[in-house]
C-alpha cells in the first residue's frame, strides 16, 4: 500500500500529519505537486514534481495509483478516476469517498 497525496492544495499542517503517520507506520507517501516541495526526511517520503499544467499531478496519480492504495484529494474528478481502480480515496477532511457517493459529488 502506498499513500498518494494531491499536494498542490494540501494544507501544510496536513502535509506533516500524514509524513509523521507514513513514517511512524513504514508505509510510502508520495507527494505529488506541479511545483516544488520540501518535504520530510524520511526513507518513506518523496516528492514527485510533474510538469506541463495543472491537471499532470491528477494525471500522474490516477496512472501510478493501485488498487488497495490510499488516495488523499480534493478533486473530485481525480478521485472518480481512482475510486474506479480500487484506491481508498478520502478528501482532506476525513471524507471517504466512494462508487456510492462520488457520483453525487460530480454533478
Amino acid at each position: 500500500m502506498k499513500i498518494w497525496v494531491d499536494a498542490d492544495a494540501c494544507p501544510v499542517a496536513l502535509r506533516e500529519i500524514i509524513s509523521r503517520a507514513a513514517h511512524k507506520r513504514q508505509i510510502d507517501a508520495i507527494f505529488v505537486t506541479n511545483s516544488e516541495l520540501r518535504v520530510s526526511e524520511s526513507p518513506f517520503i518523496s516528492a514527485v514534481r510533474v510538469e506541463g499544467g495543472p491537471d499532470r499531478a491528477d494525471d500522474y496519480i490516477a496512472e501510478q495509483a493501485e488498487a488497495g492504495d490510499l488516495a488523499i484529494t480534493q478533486d473530485i474528478p481525480l478521485a472518480h478516476r481512482l475510486v474506479d481502480k480500487d484506491v481508498l480515496v478520502i478528501e482532506q477532511r476525513g471524507v471517504l469517498l466512494t462508487r456510492e457517493n462520488i457520483g453525487e459529488r460530480l454533478s
